[in-house]
């Protein structure tokens, strides 16, 4: 089943506004002509087709605004499905706003008991704290080499901050993903740039 995994943002809810992401390497799953507050519906509505069912990993820090966002989330969230068609179940993982590793350490084993065997993997690391994007990669790196799951694409959603721009960049950092699962298997005397 395809599993979209995502965080859901801390923004105050005046400043989580619908951007424009353009697409600078005519990446096929990232062009989009509309607007979203959330990156990985680019992905939702370029690989997902009608009557499909899909899974949503959302994760949800114990945050007011993230509360308030995550009901952006869904709204928003259902207007996709009605357009295109497809059905979903949402796995919402709540974890404590904190920096604890205990907490790390909790939301990777709630991450990992999202993922079934054979998930096609599609991820957006846009939001949440620094560590959370770390903790979904570990996780994909448990999906992928014990699960047999494809991780599919992990986007990055870069929003530029000049107030006059309602605008961003949507960049496809998959190629990363599988060169840190190639470094982790190299020997001692590999040469790492000819290797990868």
């Amino acid at each position: 089943m395809k599993n979209f995994i995502c965080t859901i943002p801390q923004q105050p809810k005046a400043k989580l506004e619908d951007i424009q992401y353009l697409n600078p390497c005519d990446n096929p799953v990232l062009g989009f002509d509309g607007t979203t507050k959330f990156p990985i519906f680019v992905l939702i509505l370029n690989t997902v087709k009608k009557g499909e069912k899909i899974r949503i990993t959302a994760v949800r820090p114990d945050y007011d605004n993230c509360r308030i966002n995550y009901e952006t989330f869904v709204d928003d969230l259902e207007k996709l499905r009605e357009r295109i068609g497809f059905e979903c179940e949402i796995d919402l993982v709540d974890t404590p706003y904190s920096e604890r590793i205990d907490d790390h350490l909790d939301l990777f084993g709630k991450l990992i008991d999202t993922v079934q065997d054979q998930d096609e993997i599609y991820a957006d690391i846009s939001y949440g704290t620094k560590p959370i994007p770390i903790i979904v990669l570990m996780m994909l790196t448990y999906a992928y080499r014990f699960r047999g799951g494809t991780i599919e694409n992990i986007i990055y959603g870069q929003v530029d901050h000049n107030p006059a721009q309602k605008r961003g960049w949507l960049y496809d950092v998959t190629a990363l993903f599988y060169m840190n699962s190639t470094i982790n298997i190299m020997s001692d005397s590999s040469d790492p740039k000819k290797f990868i």
